[in-house]
Formats: C-alpha cells, structure tokens, sequence
C-alpha cells in the first residue's frame, strides 16, 4: 500500500509541476497575429486572450487534481495503517485465546 500511496504522491508532484508550467506556454501575442491591424489584430488579440484563459484554467484544474491526489495518498497511507493496527490487535487477541 506503501508503494500505491508514494506512486498516487508522484502523479500529484507531476500535476503540480504542470499548474506552474502550463501558464508559460503562453507564446507572445504577436503569435496570433495581435500586432496587426484592424479586424486580423483584434482577432489576434482575442485569440491569444483565450488561450491564455483556457491554459490557466488547465493549469487550475491541473493544481486541483495535485491536492485531491495528495488526499488520496494519505487516505491510502491511513488505511493502510489501520488494517495493519487490525491485524495486530487480532494477531494478539488469538495468540491470548490460545
């Protein structure tokens, strides 16, 4: 269960490297033609607008999903350590019955 628990840490550490790298996939607005003139610069505009939104609302679910996962490996890691506890006071209450 140990294991699970550091694997299921691992994917949050990765999610939570992509909520602070998302937001720097951002390219220039230029790319979008936004430097341009008239109808092609406001469309330029608008677009790279959007992406910037979509990417940082990515990289919020991304920051997200790292928090529930790291939930998700403590509540292994409980469980895992309650079973064990179990296990023991069961183990000595049947060794004590012999």
């Amino acid at each position: 269960m140990d294991r699970l628990a550091d694997r299921i840490d691992q994917a949050a550490a990765t999610l939570a490297t992509m909520d602070r790298r998302v937001p720097e996939l951002v390219p220039g607005a230029a790319a979008f033609g936004a430097d341009d003139a008239g109808r092609p610069g406001r469309i330029g505009r608008r677009l790279h607008e959007d992406w910037a939104a979509v990417l940082r609302a990515r990289a919020g679910e991304a920051a997200g999903l790292a928090g529930r996962l790291s939930e998700m490996a403590e509540a292994v890691r409980a469980n895992s350590r309650d079973y064990a506890e179990t296990d023991n006071a069961v183990q000595h209450r049947f060794l004590r019955g012999l």
